[in-house]
């Protein structure tokens, strides 16, 4: 008997030239991954929903600014002092907008 042939299928990958996801879609993500969930869909996520809300402990607060800091590049980091000072989703942007631009 011949052999079958292999699947052609492959894994999807983005192109290596696909633009990287919005700053804001970045740090939806980056505070609902901190937050629990596993494959977030940032457009859940409000920008005037109360930081509050998630009831982030000191771990989870250290996690959100190193992901936050990962976004922003530059070697200019976001700190924990400043995101507990955030009020809402869209702070957090704007900051993260504001470090990115440095």
């Amino acid at each position: 008997m011949p052999a079958k042939p292999r699947s052609s299928k492959a894994v999807s990958s983005p192109p290596h030239n696909a633009l990287p996801a919005s700053i804001p879609d970045q740090v939806k993500t980056a505070i609902l991954l901190t937050y629990g969930m596993p494959n977030p869909d940032p457009g859940i996520l409000d920008a005037n929903k109360p930081m509050s809300g998630f009831n982030f402990n000191d771990f989870q607060w250290m996690k959100l600014a190193a992901r936050l800091t990962k976004i922003v590049g530059h070697g200019n980091a976001v700190s924990v002092p400043e995101l507990e000072n955030m009020s809402t989703v869209q702070d957090c942007i704007d900051l993260v907008t504001q470090k990115s631009t440095k």
